[in-house]
């Protein structure tokens, strides 16, 4: 049968409440993936100025008892 305006306007009103609904959805797994790449950004930074630490101490550790242009060390 023929609906009511009334009726047609609820439709569209539940249509519109399910569409954002669903892009709030679509919004929240596109941060918890932005999240998890950040999340393995930091590791990377972490991993690698550990090895920058490390490194530094081993040339500093190369570097004592050599004597600079200066005659320093």
């Amino acid at each position: 049968g023929n609906k009511t305006v009334a009726e047609l306007k609820k439709q569209t009103a539940h249509e519109e409440v399910l569409k954002e609904q669903e892009k709030a959805v679509e919004a929240r797994r596109a941060t918890q993936q932005l999240e998890q790449v950040k999340k393995g950004l930091e590791g990377e930074i972490t991993a690698l100025q550990t090895t920058k630490e490390r490194l530094t101490a081993q040339e500093v550790k190369d570097l004592k008892g050599e004597k600079t242009l200066l005659g320093g060390l």
